[in-house]
């Protein structure tokens, strides 16, 4: 989805084709069920997951939601050369170390403490800084990218570990 400098952004995200057999199994997670459609600030904020090529599988808790901010691209970022793109509506995720450079891309889930029978998409991660993690909704992700979620079944059973963070 191309970025914009001058206009709000929803989401930061790309797609590839892939050939060959491969699994939609997440490593450490195993299969995605479907997308979550409840209130991420239930409870005080749902615990989420993630499994990121930097920083593995850690976890968090969503934090705020219809978040506005501007995120500095830069100089390696597409053909403008470093810019700020506005973002609107995001959520935010807090958790001790829950996400770092490299991590981009990472899909967010649900957890399951009490063994309720799979993950559900939250959000794709794309930004962060010291203070927590920006995910875009995966609903928008889907509709913007127009494509559907590979869903399975998972019978892994997660413990969230909100780390300090939360």
């Amino acid at each position: 989805i191309p970025l914009s400098d001058t206009a709000v952004n929803s989401v930061d995200a790309a797609i590839a084709e892939v050939t060959g057999a491969i699994s939609s199994d997440i490593n450490e997670i195993g299969a995605v069920i479907g997308v979550f459609s409840g209130d991420p600030l239930s409870g005080g904020g749902i615990d989420v997951m993630k499994r990121g090529r930097t920083t593995g599988l850690t976890y968090g808790v969503v934090d705020m939601v219809n978040v506005s901010v501007s995120v500095k691209y830069g100089e390696e970022c597409v053909s403008k050369k470093g810019f700020n793109a506005t973002f609107e509506n995001q959520i935010y995720v807090v958790g001790a170390d829950f996400s770092a450079g490299g991590d981009s891309g990472s899909v967010v889930l649900t957890t399951q403490p009490n063994g309720s029978g799979g993950v559900e998409a939250v959000g794709l991660l794309f930004a962060g800084n010291d203070g927590g993690t920006l995910i875009n909704p995966i609903d928008e992700v889907l509709t913007q990218l127009n494509v559907t979620l590979v869903t399975g079944t998972n019978t892994g059973v997660f413990t969230a570990d909100r780390g300090g963070g939360g």
